[in-house]
């Protein structure tokens, strides 16, 4: 029987284990900065991060008071 071979990743999208043995997802596209997708990998949520990253769009911060410096 053959067994089914994995999806491609999206482009751009890499996976990193920190030095903590925990993975995290990061798009960087060029030789530009990396940007961490924080939303769990198949998740309506991580493709929204992943399609703001790609088109370099900012982040909405979450949990920021109006007037706050954050």
């Amino acid at each position: 029987m053959m067994e089914l071979m994995p999806r491609p990743r999206p482009p751009h999208l890499h996976r990193e284990t920190t030095r903590h043995g925990k993975a995290g997802w990061y798009v960087r596209v060029g030789r530009g900065k990396r940007i961490r997708i924080k939303a769990e990998f198949g998740a309506p949520s991580f493709d929204t991060e992943y399609q703001a990253a790609v088109t370099g769009q900012p982040q909405a911060l979450k949990g920021t008071a109006a007037g706050s410096l954050a």
